[in-house]
């Protein structure tokens, strides 16, 4: 998350990345901050409920598309396997061995 730097000695707007150990203090920390996000953190619970077909479509076309790119399998040699087209609500679909 782009934050405005303590200080800065060039002209002009320069911003420093938050890392997650310092934005999961402040989230928990700083009401205020915390704030910004109520709005994600209540669609968040609804995200969680399963896998959707789009998604596996999504994950299908890429997996087509490395197929395409990689056919000697030399980049990604490894677990190439497609997640089913849906999975059951609250857990990951089984892969593929």
């Amino acid at each position: 998350m782009p934050v405005p730097p303590d200080g800065s000695g060039t002209a002009g707007p320069r911003y420093e990345t938050m890392g997650f150990a310092e934005f999961h203090a402040r989230f928990h920390s700083d009401g205020a901050f915390a704030s910004w996000f109520g709005r994600i953190q209540g669609l968040l619970p609804g995200l969680s409920g399963g896998y959707s077909r789009r998604l596996a479509d999504v994950q299908h076309a890429l997996i087509d598309l490395i197929d395409l790119l990689d056919s000697d399998k030399l980049r990604y040699p490894t677990d190439r396997s497609k997640i089913p087209p849906t999975g059951t609500a609250g857990s990951p679909p089984a892969r593929a061995v």
